[in-house]
């Protein structure tokens, strides 16, 4: 039902498959897994649809039909704790995804 694959880069930000490419993932699942990332974890760096056939959301979408996501974390800074990334900032996060996997699979 889900796919992610992490990445890091300069920007954080997280990428869905266009849902005109999945046909029967509305809008609002995307919306309501980013709405639940910036709420039990640190993240809030935004979001974009990727559109691009060679990217691991969009392959993710059209070869399962799956929603496909591409987390990149910022390897140079955490926009909300201003502050850069250490080992730890990564497992704390990992400590809370948990939770917006269990909330999105329960809505």
């Amino acid at each position: 039902d889900l796919a992610i694959d992490f990445h890091n880069d300069d920007y954080g930000r997280i990428h869905f498959c266009d849902p005109r490419i999945l046909g029967n993932t509305p809008k609002e699942t995307i919306e309501s897994f980013e709405r639940l990332l910036s709420q039990h974890t640190w993240f809030s760096e935004g979001s974009g649809l990727s559109h691009s056939p060679n990217t691991f959301a969009v392959g993710m979408g059209k070869r399962y039909g799956i929603l496909g996501i591409t987390h990149e974390l910022n390897a140079n800074i955490i926009k909300s704790r201003n502050k850069a990334p250490l080992g730890r900032d990564w497992e704390h996060l990992g400590r809370q995804l948990p939770e917006v996997f269990y909330r999105f699979f329960e809505d």
